[in-house]
């Protein structure tokens, strides 16, 4: 059974995880805003990959996703070279 103290800190932990998740929320957008806002001034591709604490994973890609396949094949490609070197 549990006791007062420990009730409290588990609600503590459950109010902790939900302002962690609406600071995730919102910082999210504004990372992407800012990643749309170099996109447009530097006409940069990029591909931007967030985990949440409760293991999702957000994207956001500019111009297309083409941009994340395109960065998955380079990253396997670079794997891929690394492998023969260690060969």
């Amino acid at each position: 059974m549990e006791n007062s103290s420990e009730k409290k800190k588990q609600g503590m932990i459950q109010d902790d995880l939900e302002a962690r998740n609406a600071a995730f929320l919102k910082l999210k957008f504004e990372i992407f805003k800012e990643a749309i806002e170099l996109s447009i001034l530097c006409g940069a591709e990029l591909a931007i990959f967030l985990a949440s604490s409760s293991g999702e994973i957000h994207c956001f890609a500019n111009p297309s996703a083409d941009t994340i396949d395109k960065q998955r094949d380079l990253d396997a490609q670079v794997e891929a070279e690394k492998s023969k070197k260690v060969e």
